[in-house]
Order: C-alpha cells, then sequence, then structure tokens
C-alpha cells in the first residue's frame, strides 16, 4: 500500500472507534480533526451493525482494535483488549494451531481457519477465522473478521454423530440397501447388498442396475416402472444374477429418494434375500405333496378295511342269523324231548301206581318188621323212579360222587344213619363221614340248615311238582 493510503487507514481506525464506540490503539490526533466523511460513516455503521466480530493486530499479535460484536463474542470489557496479545483468549489446546496459523499469516498465507477460544466466564466457543496482512502507515497490521460457529459445530456434530448411525445400521442390516441416480445406475450399495450376489461395494457403484438382471429380470423390473406410473412405489420379486452366475431370488422394496427441493434425483431400494424363504417353500411343498400321497394310500388302505370289515360284518350277520335259527331249532327240539320224558315219566308212574305198588301191598301180611322196611324202601325208590331228584342234584352239584347221591336218596327219603348203613353195608362212621362231605359240596358247613330239608327243597323245584 501507499503510504498515503496506510495513513488513511490509521486514520480511519481511530474515527470508526469514535464512531462505533469500539477500541482502537490508535491516537486519535492521527485524525485530521475534520467531519467525517459520508463513506466514513457507512464504514462505521457497517462495523458496527456487523454480527461478526472486527478486529486488528499488529504484527506482534497485540490487539489495536476490535468492535462491540467481538468483545460480545470473547466476553472481555472493550478496554481490557487493547494491547493483549491474541494467544491469551485461544483454548490451551488450540495455541500450537494458533501459532501457526499465526506464523503462516506473517509469511502472508491468509487461508481462513476456525479455532477454539475460552471467554472470560471460562466457557469454549468455537470461531472461523478470515484474515488480511496489510501494511498501514509503516507498519504491518493483521485485519481479521471472526465469526462464531458453535452453534453449527454442535449441530454438525450432532448431524455427524447421526450419520454414523445411521451408517452403521446400513452397513449392519440384514438386508441389502442400494441407491440409485436418474440414470439407474448404483450411487451406493451396503455391503450386504454386495454380499448378497458375490460382489464388493467398489465392484458395483458406477454400473447400471439392470447389469444384474437377465432377460427375465429385466422385463419383470420394466413392468414395475409401467405399475408405478399408477400405483407409485409396490414391493416386487425378482431374481439378481451373481458373480458366479447363480439366480439369488430378492423381494425389492423400492422408494423414491427427494432433494430439499422435492426433486427425484434417484431411488433407493430395501432388497431382502429370499433364497432361504423359496428353498424352505420348496421343502414345504413336497413335504404337503408326500403328505397328500400317503393320505391317498391310507385312504385306500383304509377303504379297501371298511369293505373287507363290511363283507366280514355281512357274513356274520349272515352267520348270527343261521345259528339263531339253529338255536330256535335245538331249543324246540329239547323242549320235544323234555315234553316226551315227562309223558313216559308220567306213563311210567302210572304203571307202578296202577300195577306194581297194588303187587306189593299184597306182601305186607306175610313180611318181618324187618322186611317190611325193606318193602318201604322198595315202594318209594320205586315212586322216584320218574323223579328228577338225582338227576338235579348231580347237575347242580358235579363234585358229588355216586355213593354221595344214593345217600342223599336216602337221607331225603328219612332213613336213620344205621338204617342208611346197613342198606349200603357200610359202618354208621361212614355214613356220618358221608353226611359231613356232602354238607361241604353243598355249601352247607358251619350253617343250621338241615340235610333232609335242604335235599327235600332241592326235589320240590322238579317239574310237575
Amino acid at each position: 500500500m501507499t503510504e498515503g493510503f496506510c495513513g488513511e487507514m490509521r486514520s480511519l481506525l481511530a474515527r470508526v472507534a469514535q464512531l462505533t464506540g469500539g477500541t482502537s490503539s490508535a491516537n486519535p490526533a492521527d485524525g485530521d480533526g475534520a467531519a467525517p466523511t459520508l463513506t466514513e460513516k457507512y464504514l462505521a455503521a457497517i462495523i458496527a451493525a456487523s454480527d461478526d466480530g472486527i478486529l486488528v493486530l499488529d504484527d506482534d499479535g497485540k490487539f489495536e482494535f476490535s468492535n462491540r460484536a467481538y468483545c460480545r463474542i470473547l466476553g472481555w470489557p472493550e478496554d481490557e483488549l487493547l494491547d493483549e496479545h491474541f494467544l491469551k483468549f485461544i483454548a490451551p489446546d488450540h495455541r500450537e494451531r494458533a501459532s501457526r496459523e499465526w506464523d503462516n499469516a506473517l509469511r502472508g498465507q491468509d487461508e481462513p481457519f476456525d479455532i477454539d477460544i475460552v471467554r472470560k466466564d471460562g466457557t469454549r466457543r468455537s470461531l472461523f477465522i478470515s484474515r488480511r496482512r496489510a501494511e498501514i502507515t509503516g507498519r504491518w497490521r493483521h485485519c481479521v473478521v471472526v465469526r462464531d460457529i458453535t452453534e453449527r459445530k454442535r449441530a454438525l456434530e450432532k448431524l455427524g454423530a447421526i450419520d454414523r448411525r445411521y451408517h452403521v445400521l446400513v452397513e449392519t442390516m440384514n438386508d441389502g440397501l442400494a441407491v440409485i441416480d436418474e440414470n439407474a445406475a448404483f450411487t451406493f450399495v451396503n455391503r450386504r447388498m454386495a454380499e448378497m450376489i458375490g460382489y464388493t461395494p467398489e465392484e458395483m457403484v458406477g454400473r447400471l442396475a439392470m447389469d444384474f438382471h437377465d432377460e427375465a429380470g429385466r422385463k419383470i423390473i420394466a413392468a414395475a416402472f409401467e405399475r408405478r406410473k399408477t400405483e407409485g412405489f409396490v414391493s416386487y420379486e425378482v431374481n439378481i444374477v451373481g458373480k458366479d452366475g447363480r439366480q439369488v431370488p430378492v423381494i425389492m422394496s423400492p422408494s423414491p429418494l427427494k432433494d430439499a427441493g422435492g426433486g427425484r434425483p434417484g431411488t433407493f431400494a430395501v432388497i431382502t434375500d429370499v433364497s432361504e424363504l423359496k428353498r424352505a417353500q420348496a421343502v414345504l411343498a413336497k413335504t404337503a405333496d408326500d403328505l397328500e400321497e400317503q393320505v391317498a394310500q391310507r385312504t385306500g388302505q383304509l377303504t379297501r378295511a371298511n369293505e373287507e370289515l363290511r363283507v366280514e360284518v355281512a357274513r356274520r350277520a349272515q352267520a348270527e342269523k343261521s345259528l339263531q335259527a339253529k338255536n330256535i331249532a335245538l331249543r324246540e327240539l329239547l323242549s320235544g324231548i323234555e315234553e316226551e320224558k315227562a309223558d313216559i315219566g308220567r306213563s311210567i308212574h302210572a304203571n307202578m301206581a296202577k300195577i306194581v305198588l297194588p303187587m306189593l301191598d299184597g306182601f305186607e301180611g306175610e313180611l318181618s318188621a324187618h322186611q317190611h322196611e325193606h318193602l318201604d324202601l322198595i315202594r318209594g325208590s320205586l315212586r322216584e323212579i320218574t323223579s328228577p331228584f338225582a338227576e338235579t342234584l348231580s347237575k347242580e352239584f358235579a363234585t358229588l360222587t355216586a355213593k354221595e347221591v344214593r345217600v342223599c336218596n336216602l337221607i331225603r327219603g328219612g332213613m336213620s344213619g344205621k338204617q342208611i348203613g346197613a342198606l349200603e353195608h357200610i359202618s354208621t362212621g361212614t355214613v356220618n363221614k358221608h353226611r359231613q362231605n356232602i354238607r361241604r359240596k353243598l355249601g352247607l358247613t358251619n350253617t343250621k340248615m338241615n340235610l333232609r330239608s335242604y335235599l327235600e327243597n332241592t326235589m320240590s323245584k322238579r317239574p310237575g311238582r
């Protein structure tokens, strides 16, 4: 700069400080005492109204001027900043960097940078620094514009954290995710999408989506695009051709990708591999077919078994019917036999009463008392020839011996043990032994039932009596 321009700048700093209420180490006497020009007033208004901090440092790094906005950002009173070195207000962990940037400025490198400062109250703020080194009144000075980017930086950090979370989510999800541009070329695929068909993400990005489909798949996608015109974005099933040539069945779920202006610069889609589902469906279908075949076979077996059972039931019904007819005939035959036996018994009984018994009655006057007893026994026995007593007793109590049956008949006839012994040629003790066996076999042991009464009751059961 020329010496004249530098002098004007020195004077201008003093006047701006006076007009804006800012601070300046420039001596007011450096001005010419003239009233501020319109340009000076405009500049003063701009500096005063600015939300950005504006300051001037000398070539040693000390403050020569700062507007109120910078004092507000830094949190220091205006009069305490002058002649202070700028490093005093830099955050300790950023001072090394600030020193490097200052060295760059001394070499004429004026690239902007961001830095953290510490306010007087101890709070920390992030600033974006723009600077220019210029020679003013024969000395090098640094004109600096400072913008507080603390909230913006926090927002970006928060956004970055959100982006990182979304990135982790996208890269760890079980489904594939792909983004294609308006030309249907991949601009992004997650790792799962690439692994699904044997590629790496780098191999897929930049290639057309149609490159990964055969002719049948392209037709399905074309049909889906046509449906999109009337139905919007809908999911559909299609095969993707893997790097090794295999067909990978997937469910494609596309959605529009909108920019800030509401335009559609592309589409993203969630791609679900349904290979396992297809295999499971195939196994299920085969299982269902096998079950149907088994059911058909079992149904045939049951049908045949049912027919066989029906035939067997019919055969048995016929056999039962035949057996019933035979039983009826047998009962009729037995009834006839019983009736015939009864007739024979009645005939014998009548003949005994008319012929034999009168002849025995004729012997009574010629017999001794002992013989008379035998005659009574013979007479009683003849009367019982047609009696069912012995038969009934033998049927009901099959365990009785023939001797015991005869003893029962004599007891029922009222004979004593001595009389029975004389007739059977056995001792009275043996008769008593037979009595005990008969009572045991007839179930009369330890009862008070009289054996003769029991036998008479048994005899009374015969028919016709």
